[in-house]
Order: structure tokens, then sequence, then C-alpha cells
């Protein structure tokens, strides 16, 4: 236990890595690193960035693990969207025709 409240410690005071799945791609995915305070809205432009377009009306990004929608947390600090949302920083992504 003690080392679980260690390791959550360092975790805010070190980068921290988002996953993205691409659901209409596949291949590897992307992994995006931020700082605690780096917004998620941040991590959301890196992405569309790395995979070379913009947003589109309909895109579907969200978390993994609840199914949270990630656009709707954009302001939030990436370390307590960590703490509070989407524990694992993984997430999904899909355009409107594609994906799962």
């Amino acid at each position: 236990m003690e080392e679980q409240v260690e390791a959550e410690e360092e975790a805010r005071h070190h980068r921290l890595v988002v996953t993205v799945h691409n659901e209409d791609e596949g291949g590897e995915p992307f992994r995006i690193p931020g700082e605690p305070e780096t917004h998620v809205e941040k991590i959301i432009e890196k992405f569309y960035a790395d995979l070379g377009t913009t947003r589109q009306e309909g895109d579907r990004l969200y978390c993994l693990a609840n199914g949270d929608d990630v656009f709707s947390h954009a302001h939030q600090h990436l370390a307590e969207y960590a703490e509070h949302v989407c524990t694992a920083l993984e997430w999904g992504f899909s355009r409107p025709t594609g994906g799962a």
C-alpha cells in the first residue's frame, strides 16, 4: 500500500504518458507525453498533429476504461484528469464512419 502511495506521488512530479489507440487504422498506438500541469486540450492537439489531421464533427475520443468523453475534460490538468477520470490514461479514437 505504501509503495502505491509513493508511486502516485512520484507520478505527480514526472511526465505522464497518454496512449491513444486509433480504432480506424489500427497499428501501434500513439504515445503522447505531458506534464502533470499540462491541460488535456494540449494532449488532444498533439494527438491530432501526430495523426496529421484536425478534429472533425463526430470524432470520438474516449477513455478506454470507462467510455468517458475526453473532449469534455479539455480544461483539466492531466494529473487531475488521471486521478479522477481516466486513471490509466489510455484512450480510444475513431471517426464517425470508422472504429468498432
